[in-house]
């Protein structure tokens, strides 16, 4: 098997103090009328220089650039990247899903980092207020989300380090799929039999 192809990512999208994952799901929240996607912070070594890219302004043409399904999406919070991805631009589905939050939550839980670490990009990085920048957009919300993906991509090197088990990213995988791309799995004949 080849290689895969590691996409950096951190979505921007809008939210107000009633739209907002503080106050529902994430598929809830990414399938509401208010849902809109600002654009990503995004980077994959080899294949996408790093960058600010918007719908309109070749956020489509740089993911399409990609060897997927052969991609591996990296981003702190992967759970919420990947569902975006996987509910508005489908035909991407990474291989693999790797989170540095709960890479560093497994590392504080291990005593590999210090009990009082925090585990979110505005305490582990250099991030600014995303209220502000999602308010004020243009140049000050490309700025801040490059420096997200700095902090990511930072962070990322820094959890290889950390030597979580192969089951423990599996699992992590696993989770980010589980909410993604969730699958009802039925027994057809218990089922009949019970209607029967």
């Amino acid at each position: 098997m080849s290689k895969r192809a590691r996409l950096f990512i951190d979505y921007e999208t809008h939210f107000d103090d009633d739209y907002t994952l503080k106050k529902m799901p994430t598929a809830q929240y990414l399938r509401d009328e208010r849902f809109e996607l600002l654009g990503a912070a995004m980077a994959a070594p080899g294949c996408i220089e790093p960058g600010w890219y918007t719908p309109g302004n070749g956020l489509g043409r740089a993911l399409a650039s990609l060897p997927w399904p052969n991609v591996e999406i990296i981003a702190h919070n992967v759970t919420f990247d990947a569902a975006v991805l996987a509910t508005h631009a489908p035909q991407f589905r990474p291989a693999y899903h790797t989170c540095t939050m709960l890479r560093t939550r497994y590392a504080i839980s291990q005593g590999l980092l210090p009990a009082d670490r925090g585990t979110s990009l505005a305490e582990l990085g250099n991030k600014g207020n995303t209220a502000d920048a999602v308010a004020a957009g243009g140049e000050k919300l490309k700025s801040y989300a490059l420096q997200d993906l700095r902090d990511l991509m930072t962070l990322y090197v820094e959890s290889e380090g950390w030597q979580v088990p192969r089951m423990e990213l599996d699992l992590m995988d696993l989770h980010a799929r589980m909410a993604c791309y969730p699958v009802l799995s039925l027994r057809r004949e218990l089922l009949e039999e019970v209607a029967a």
